[in-house]
């Protein structure tokens, strides 16, 4: 197994099947990787509406 690093930021361990061809175990997103491509709206932490904070409760 190795490691494969893009210029993305994205990271991926990878091995080897019998013939040879490369099989992705698991991608990774390095922490920061996404900074300044993801932006917060500034009421992110406002109280949910009543009708849909009653959806998320079942009601």
């Amino acid at each position: 197994m190795y490691v494969k690093d893009y210029p993305t930021g994205r990271r991926e361990i990878v091995k080897f099947d019998p013939a040879g061809e490369e099989i992705v175990v698991r991608r990774l997103i390095l922490f920061g990787a996404r900074k300044g491509n993801i932006t917060i709206a500034d009421d992110f932490n406002a109280p949910l509406p009543d009708e849909l904070l009653g959806a998320f409760e079942g009601h």
